[in-house]
């Protein structure tokens, strides 16, 4: 019998290379070849406020699709966005939304909003709720990952929040879950799953990626002290608890999701956002500027 992996593929929609500075910890070809050799259906690189690691991740992508034909990966193209200058925050509890371009308009809409993001400098790039929602956002799915705004203490505003972001992202709005085997994370599922039930937003799966191999982990721990300007041992509390938040062969990845209540809703919705994202890299071209 053909298992739900099979049918519908697996989709990792959050992933951050090392261009998201002192934060990802593995290069965009890593990702890019450890998902071809998984047998992933798509992979989505959405680094820190900025397109920076998609040109090499496509040279990756492009490079495997011309030598390795068998290879049914699709690569996606988008950045996750701080909504608060709130970077000195463990990564857990930092308020941010992950964007992912459907079309070439889409990724217009994209870079204009980093762009944006940017006016007070790179280190702190953020643009505030009430800017992002009334900036031009077609063409743009917006996923909600499993931390930030739903670890910390809700606004007061946070339900009105999401009711405008559901009416600005119309079919076009997920929340993405994920399990990460360790009490301190997994204890956000169920909450997660009960406010997407609520407010009758889709869920995705995914295991929020910051490095490419669990062999990483002790090089995303030392990143993460040289970005707090402390020693590894001081740094602890603003570490991941273990080496989970990494791409896993499909066997573990069965393992961890199946029993789920939202198993095969959520892998059927991967594969029809897959399906609607529409966009690559070799689509740009340089226009050169009329006299």
């Amino acid at each position: 019998m053909e298992s739900l992996l099979e049918k519908y593929g697996w989709y990792e929609w959050i992933c951050h290379t090392n261009f998201s500075f002192l934060i990802g910890g593995s290069h965009p070809h890593e990702y890019v070849e450890s998902a071809a050799a998984y047998g992933y259906r798509g992979l989505a690189i959405t680094d820190y406020d900025g397109v920076y690691g998609l040109a090499r991740a496509y040279r990756a992508w492009d490079l495997l699709r011309k030598h390795k034909e068998e290879s049914r990966l699709g690569l996606f193209y988008g950045a996750e966005v701080h909504l608060e200058k709130d970077h000195q925050l463990p990564l857990v509890y930092q308020n941010t939304v992950v964007l992912l371009a459907q079309s070439r308009k889409g990724y217009f809409n994209l870079c204009r909003l980093l762009s944006q993001s940017h006016k007070e400098g790179k280190r702190d790039a953020h643009i505030c709720f009430s800017d992002f929602i009334s900036a031009d956002l077609d063409d743009l799915v917006v996923i909600l990952p499993m931390r930030g705004f739903i670890r910390r203490k809700a606004p007061p505003d946070f339900k009105e929040r999401l009711a405008l972001l559901k009416a600005k992202f119309p079919q076009r709005l997920y929340f993405a879950v994920g399990r990460y085997l360790n009490p301190a994370e997994d204890c956000w599922l169920q909450p997660t799953l009960t406010l997407a039930a609520s407010l009758q937003i889709p869920c995705l799966l995914s295991q929020d990626v910051y490095f490419h191999h669990a062999s990483q982990k002790d090089l995303h721990d030392i990143l993460t002290a040289m970005r707090h300007n402390r020693t590894v041992d001081a740094c602890v509390d603003n570490m991941f608890v273990n080496s989970e938040r990494s791409l896993h062969p499909l066997q573990k990845i069965d393992k961890l999701y199946r029993h789920l209540p939202i198993y095969e809703e959520a892998l059927r919705h991967s594969y029809e956002l897959a399906q609607s994202l529409d966009f690559s890299l070799k689509e740009l071209r340089y226009y050169y500027p009329k006299r």
